[in-house]
């Protein structure tokens, strides 16, 4: 999937396009990592982490519909933060089934490409930001763009509990989901605190662990304030690539108009379901399947309808690889500085 800052410099994009004012900018930031929030549970039990991946893999649009149902329902409305949450959850579906068949083909899979794909998905920011005039990943903080405070708060909780009870199969007790929904944000707040600045004490750290993996694990998972020349992650040169679980459908695509294209079917997107329910209020009917059928249930990871029997096929993974073997080589010396790619 596209990383955290691709999201947000996503969800930016298409609010410029819409006939919508966004009302908070924190909670729209947030609400554009859509259910990556889930997926980051991966430290404090109970975990929301399967409730992640279940969303990734097929009925993103009718919990989208749900939200919007307990945003009004509510009576929040769209002009409120939980509006602002809500409209940046949206965009969040579109982003990743237009680009993760190109990041998945570009970064691979299996264990010759450990750590390819997150690592891939990171410098994808760093090259998005660069594009777009923006700030350099790791040196100004994300983290802050999407805190709203120590815990989540209570609205926001409430939200994602009602439609989470109305999604899942099987029925939990209703403190049971907030529990589990309360571990997903504190872990994602955890997460991206601690990957978000550049701090020479933990890279040194991490390249002082016993074991390699866990090194390039983590090496994976932080920005890099450029990408080196020799990697053309946008794929700028417009090779060819193949989508990986359709080998049959091939592009030239680059990252940029994919990202481009998938801004405006997000905008699209977008100002038809807030036209179709801000006049609503707790007592309308949402028109759930609409909404849904407008999002779409696809796979967030094929963009294709969820086949559990469908593999990856096809890829030609960048040379990501060396890239982080250079960094773990360069973080291990003795006078480590922070390096600005130039000379990789």
């Amino acid at each position: 999937m596209p990383s955290q800052i691709s999201h947000a410099v996503f969800g930016k994009a298409v609010s410029k396009k819409i006939h919508f004012l966004i009302f908070d900018d924190a909670w729209f930031n947030l609400g554009c990592q859509g259910p990556d929030l889930f997926l980051h549970n991966q430290r404090t039990k109970p975990s929301a982490l399967p409730w992640g991946r279940q969303v990734h893999r097929k009925g993103y649009g009718t919990y989208s519909a749900l939200l919007i149902q307990a945003l009004i329902s509510g009576e929040f409305g769209w002009q409120s933060s939980e509006g602002s949450y809500t409209a940046g959850f949206i965009t969040h579906a579109v982003l990743d089934r237009t680009t993760h068949p190109f990041i998945t083909y570009f970064s691979g899979w299996g264990p010759n490409c450990r750590f390819y794909h997150p690592f891939l998905e990171r410098l994808l920011d760093t090259a998005l930001s660069e594009s777009y005039s923006l700030s350099k990943p790791g040196t100004v903080s994300f983290y802050e763009t999407v805190n709203l405070g120590r815990c989540i708060p209570h609205s926001l909780l409430n939200l994602h509990a009602i439609a989470l009870q109305s999604f899942l199969k099987k029925s939990y007790p209703d403190d049971y989901i907030k529990l589990r929904v309360s571990n997903a944000y504190d872990d994602t707040m955890h997460f991206l605190k601690k990957t978000d600045l550049w701090d020479t004490k933990v890279m040194n750290e991490i390249v002082s662990l016993e074991s390699l993996h866990q090194t390039l694990y983590l090496l994976s998972l932080f920005h890099l304030p450029r990408v080196p020349a020799y990697l053309d992650v946008l794929n700028s040169a417009k090779r060819e690539w193949k989508h990986p679980w359709k080998p049959e459908i091939s592009s030239k695509a680059s990252f940029i108009e994919l990202f481009e294209k998938g801004v405006s079917i997000a905008a699209d997107i977008l100002d038809y379901i807030i036209s179709l329910t801000n006049p609503l209020n707790k007592d309308s009917a949402i028109p759930l399947e609409e909404i849904a059928l407008r999002i779409g249930n696809e796979s967030l990871n094929t963009g294709l309808p969820y086949d559990p029997s469908s593999v990856p096929a096809a890829s030609e993974p960048l040379d990501l690889g060396r890239l982080l073997e250079e960094l773990r080589f360069s973080y291990a010396k003795s006078d480590f500085t922070k390096p600005d790619c130039a000379d990789l």
